[in-house]
C-alpha cells in the first residue's frame, strides 16, 4: 500500500498531467499522419453517396446510404453535419457487420450533430448519433478509426456512438465530445451480445457518462482520456473489462461495477475537483495495479468496506489463488511495451498487387506470385484494391522482405480455402505490419522468422508461429486460432481464439515455450486448453473464456497449463447454454503436478468460475503481499 500525503500534492498533480500528455501522444497503432488511399484502391468515400462535409449541408441521408453496404468507408477531412441517427440497416437473423469507418484525420474529420436536433432532447431516453450495430453476436469486424463525433449543443439525450463488434473489431484514435447542454453517454457498449472488441487511443469529453458496458464478452480498452465527465466515468455490469492507461477527470466516480463483472484496471489516474466519497465502486471481481486518485475520500469501496488510500501498486478484491504453497500473490509484472507505430507512407510509396498478374494452382487462381512481385518492387506499402470478387486467394508461399513496412488488405479477403504461409523475413524497416484483411476463418499461417519487430493488427489468422530468434511480436485486435511462441517476447491486446482447440494439432490454442508473453484481453469459445506455458516461459494472462460445449465439466481439458515455468492468470468465465469448466489450472514444479479446480475458485454466477489472480510461480524472496479486500477503517476504530 502506498499513500500520498498533503505535502506530495503538487508532485501528484504533475504526475497526472504527465500521464495525460503521454496518453494523448502515445498508444497509437498506426501513425498520426492523415490517412489517404491511392485513387485505384477502390475505397468508397461518403462523398460518393452525396455527403458534402462542408459543415452546413445535412449529410444524414447520404451517410446512411453509404452504411447500407459493407466494407471500408472513407470519410475525407470535413465537418459532416447530421440531424438524425446514423445506422446501417438491420440484417435479418443477425447484426450489421463489416462496417469499417475510416476517417482521414481525427482532428479534421468530424461528424457533428446539429444543435437542438429532434430525437435527442430527452436525457432519460438517449439515442446514439452513430449506431454501428446491435443485437446478437454476428457483428464481425466492425471498426471506427481516425475521426471525431460531436454531439452539438442542446442535445441532452445524445450518445456519441453505440459500438458493437463480434470476435474481431476495434475503435482507434477517435474523439467523442459533447457540446454545451449535450451528451448522455460517450461510448455505449450496451447493445446486446457484444464483444470481444478493442478500444484504443480514444478521448471522451463532456458527457454525463463516459463509457457504459454491459453483458459483453470482453472489452479491451487502452489509452482512454475521460475529461469533464459530469456524473460517471465508466459503468459496467455482467461483463469482462480489461482497462489500461485510463485517465479520468470529472465530477463523479471513475468506475462503478453494478454487479457480476470482472474488471482489470492498470496504470490509471482519476481526479475530481468536486469532493467525492469513492473513485471506484466494486461489486464484482476486481484487480487494480498502479492506480492513483486525487480528490476522493477512498480509492475503492464495496460490500466489504473502503480502501482509504490515494494510490495502490496492486490490490485484489478477492484473495489470490494458487496450487502450490509459497506461490506468488502478485501479478508477474512483466515489462509492457506499447503497440508500435508504423509510419503511413506517402502515396508514391504504395504499390498494388493488382499491378501484377496472378498465377494458378490446380486450375485455381493464386495471387501469391502477384503479391510477391509487389513486395519485391521496392515500395514500402503493398495494398489489395477493393472489388476483386472473392478477394485474393493465395495458394503459394509469400515472403515479406525488402523495403516493405506495411501489407494492408483494405478489408479484402485472403487465403480462405487453401492453407498457405506468409513468412516475415528481415528487411529495411525495423517494424513491419500486416493489417486490415477480412480473413476470418481462413487457413492463413504467418511465420515470424525475422529479427525485426512484427505487428499483426485487425485481421484473422489460422496460425501465428513466432520462431526461435525472431524479433518482438505484437498482436492488436486479432483472431488467432493457434499461436506458437518459441522464445522471445510477445504482447497481445484484444486476442480472440474462437472454437474448440480440436482444430489445433495438439489440442492447445497458445503455447509459450520459453518466451515472455503478455496477453491483455482474451476471449475463447469452446473446449480445449487455452494457454500452455513451458520451457521456463513467463506468461501474464488476462482472459475471458466462454464455455459453450456440451462436454461434461469433469471431462473438459484443463484451461491453463504451467510446466516448470511462471504464469499469473486473471480469468472470467461465462457459460453459454452448456457446461462450465471443471479444471482451471494444471501446474507442474520439479516433477510434482497439482490441479486447481473450479470448485476452489471464486463463483461468478451460472456455475461459472473466476480467478481474480492465480499465482503460478514461486514467490520471490522478500515479496511484499498486495492489498486484498478492504483493510479495517481506522476512522471507525477498527
Amino acid at each position: 500500500m502506498r499513500q500520498t500525503c498533503d505535502g506530495d500534492w503538487l508532485m501528484h498533480v504533475l504526475l497526472i498531467a504527465l500521464v495525460a500528455l503521454f496518453m494523448l501522444l502515445g498508444g497509437r497503432v498506426c501513425a498520426a499522419e492523415p490517412i489517404r488511399f491511392p485513387a485505384d484502391a477502390g475505397v468508397r468515400s461518403v462523398t460518393d453517396f452525396g455527403a458534402r462535409g462542408d459543415g452546413t449541408t445535412d449529410d444524414t441521408a447520404a451517410i446512411n446510404r453509404a452504411l447500407s453496404s459493407t466494407g471500408l468507408l472513407y470519410f475525407p477531412a470535413g465537418i459532416y453535419l447530421v440531424s438524425g441517427q446514423l445506422a446501417p440497416p438491420p440484417r435479418p437473423g443477425g447484426a450489421p457487420s463489416r462496417r469499417i469507418l475510416q476517417g482521414e484525420d481525427r482532428e479534421r474529420t468530424v461528424i457533428r450533430l446539429a444543435d437542438h436536433a429532434p430525437g435527442f432532447e430527452d436525457a432519460k431516453k438517449p439515442q446514439q448519433v452513430l449506431r454501428i450495430s446491435w443485437g446478437v453476436a454476428q457483428a464481425f469486424r466492425n471498426s471506427v478509426r481516425d475521426l471525431t463525433i460531436d454531439t452539438g449543443a442542446g442535445n441532452p439525450g445524445a450518445t456519441a456512438i453505440g459500438f458493437f463488434a463480434s470476435n474481431q473489431g476495434s475503435m482507434q484514435r477517435v474523439d467523442l465530445r459533447a457540446g454545451p447542454g449535450s451528451g448522455a453517454v460517450g461510448l455505449d457498449l450496451d447493445l446486446g451480445d457484444n464483444g470481444p472488441l478493442t478500444v484504443s487511443a480514444v478521448r471522451i469529453s463532456g458527457f454525463d457518462t463516459g463509457i457504459s458496458a454491459k453483458y459483453g464478452h470482453g472489452f479491451t480498452i487502452e489509452d482512454v482520456d475521460l475529461s469533464d465527465i459530469r456524473s460517471l466515468g465508466i459503468r459496467s455490469q455482467h461483463t469482462a473489462l480489461f482497462l489500461r492507461r485510463i485517465h479520468y477527470q470529472g465530477a463523479g466516480p471513475l468506475l462503478v461495477d453494478a454487479g457480476n463483472s470482472s474488471t482489470v484496471l492498470f496504470d490509471a489516474t482519476c481526479e475530481t475537483a468536486v469532493p467525492q466519497p469513492t473513485a471506484i465502486r466494486q461489486e464484482g471481481r476486481m484487480l487494480l495495479r498502479n492506480v492513483q486518485q486525487h480528490g476522493f475520500t477512498a480509492l475503492a469501496s464495496g460490500k466489504g468496506g473502503r480502501l482509504l488510500v490515494t494510490a495502490v501498486d496492486e490490490w485484489h478484491s478477492h484473495p489470490a489463488s494458487a496450487a502450490f504453497p509459497g506461490s506468488t500473490r502478485r501479478t508477474l509484472g512483466l515489462p509492457v511495451e506499447e503497440t508500435p507505430s508504423v509510419p503511413w507512407s506517402p502515396l508514391g510509396e504504395w504499390i498494388s498487387v493488382a499491378d501484377f498478374p496472378p498465377g494458378q494452382v490446380d486450375g485455381k487462381p493464386d495471387w501469391g506470385p502477384a503479391i510477391q512481385a509487389a513486395i519485391d518492387s521496392g515500395k514500402t506499402t503493398v495494398y489489395f484494391p477493393v472489388g476483386k470478387g472473392d478477394g485474393y486467394p493465395i495458394r503459394s508461399a509469400v515472403v515479406l522482405r525488402g523495403k516493405v513496412r506495411r501489407l494492408i488488405g483494405l478489408e479484402q479477403g485472403i487465403s480462405r480455402d487453401s492453407p498457405v504461409a506468409i513468412t516475415v523475413a528481415d528487411g529495411d524497416a525495423p517494424c513491419v505490419v500486416i493489417e486490415n484483411f477480412d480473413s476470418m476463418y481462413s487457413r492463413l499461417t504467418v511465420h515470424h522468422a525475422a529479427k525485426r519487430t512484427l505487428l499483426l493488427a485487425c485481421m484473422s489468422f489460422a496460425t501465428v508461429d513466432k520462431q526461435a530468434g525472431s524479433g518482438d511480436l505484437f498482436l492488436f485486435d486479432t483472431y488467432v486460432q493457434n499461436l506458437r511462441l518459441d522464445g522471445g517476447r510477445c504482447w497481445s491486446r484484444g486476442l480472440n481464439s474462437e472454437y474448440s482447440a480440436a482444430h489445433s494439432p495438439d489440442g492447445v490454442h497458445i503455447i509459450n515455450s520459453g518466451g515472455l508473453f503478455w496477453m491483455f484481453g482474451f476471449k475463447n469459445e469452446g473446449d480445449g486448453t487455452k494457454v500452455v506455458t513451458s520451457g521456463g516461459g513467463r506468461s501474464e494472462l488476462y482472459a475471458h473464456v466462454l464455455s459453450n460445449q456440451a462436454t461434461p465439466s469433469a471431462d473438459k481439458p484443463v484451461l491453463f497449463v504451467i510446466s516448470d515455468s511462471s504464469a499469473t492468470i486473471t480469468l472470467d468465465e461465462g457459460v453459454l447454454r452448456k457446461q462450465p469448466s471443471g479444471q482451471l489450472v494444471r501446474e507442474t514444479r520439479a516433477g510434482e503436478t497439482k490441479d486447481f479446480l473450479a470448485a476452489q475458485a471464486v463463483r461468478a454466477g451460472n456455475n461459472a468460475s473466476a480467478l481474480v489472480l492465480f499465482g503460478g510461480a514461486k514467490a520471490p524472496p522478500g515479496e511484499r503481499p498486495p492489498l486484498e479486500g478492504y483493510p479495517p477503517d481506522p476512522a471507525k476504530g477498527q
